[in-house]
């Protein structure tokens, strides 16, 4: 089990930068337990897939990750669907169990809802990890996963027939935001970064984002919001992993200023995660308020 898997389907979403759409995810296939099927004619999907799997564990806390990808002639795989189970709440969300080692049990996976057509000529594809990360905290040891493919299935919520619903009606994209004057003199904000950033020697893996935006508000004042943070996983130590967070919120009118920020400090192992919250008000140049929190939270191995 790699603890990095999932990173290509990293802050998935629609909206505005930094979020943007799944990227190629052959790299997390590398390292994922992969089943293709050719697709002889065109197939349109619609609703959750679920998958029944025969899997085992080498350890008592373990996790079991699940994508349903397109793939394109060109070796491109897109993701379509994907789903996440802890092994250890395969029969109860509120009272784990933990895996009993090297005994392969069935249990259910149900995938986020979809709408994709899958044209003839492509493959589908499902992979399957022990991780889904940055999405998700590793597990907090070491662990190999054992899948059966006899009993396993598969289960795809098929559209035969024409769409019950019309074509969908897609306006026209909306034109980019003006400049501010700020930008225009030169003094913009730092563009968004959303990028994973690998050290091969030193066996860490981290995900960054950091963006925020002026914005002018109705009554004269400005609005200045800026967000950080950044998520790490040793591969080499199973079960390590960290997070450090930070968030600024400004409101200036031309009679006042008023500013928050908050910083989270996270660090996990096998055992324990390490919680720092630190918390600050100010108006103007004076703070007026401080807060912070340090506590240390138990793994639940159930």
């Amino acid at each position: 089990m790699r603890g990095d898997v999932g990173s290509a389907a990293w802050i998935s979403c629609a909206g505005h930068l930094p979020f943007g759409q799944p990227d190629d995810q052959r790299e997390d296939d590398a390292w994922s337990l992969a089943y293709d099927w050719e697709v002889e004619g065109e197939l349109e999907i619609l609703g959750h897939p679920r998958l029944v799997v025969r899997v085992g564990s080498s350890a008592p806390v373990a996790f079991l990750s699940a994508r349903l990808c397109d793939m394109f002639p060109d070796g491109t795989s897109t993701l379509v669907a994907r789903g996440f189970l802890n092994l250890t709440q395969r029969r109860s969300r509120t009272d784990p169990e933990p895996m009993r080692r090297g005994v392969v049990e069935t249990v259910e996976l149900e995938l986020d809802a979809t709408s994709w057509v899958f044209p003839a000529g492509h493959r589908l594809r499902l992979s399957l990890a022990g991780s889904d990360w940055p999405n998700l905290v590793p597990p907090p040891g070491p662990v190999t996963l054992t899948v059966e493919r006899d009993g396993s299935v598969l289960s795809l919520p098929v559209l035969d027939g024409p769409s019950p619903s019309p074509p969908p009606s897609l306006p026209q994209p909306r034109p980019p935001d003006p400049p501010t004057a700020g930008a225009a003199e030169g003094n913009d904000d730092p563009p968004a970064r959303w990028r994973v950033v690998r050290d091969a020697l030193g066996r860490r893996t981290e995900a960054e984002i950091d963006h925020g935006g002026r914005t002018e508000l109705p009554d004269g004042g400005v609005l200045v919001e800026r967000y950080q943070g950044t998520v790490g996983v040793a591969l080499d130590q199973p079960g390590l992993t960290w997070a450090r967070g930070s968030a600024a919120y400004r409101v200036e009118w031309p009679e006042a200023t008023v500013a928050t920020s908050v910083r989270l400090d996270l660090t996990g192992d096998a055992g324990a995660f390490e919680v720092r919250l630190d918390l600050e008000a100010r108006e103007g140049d004076e703070v007026r308020m401080t807060r912070s929190w340090h506590r240390r939270i138990p793994r639940h191995h159930g």
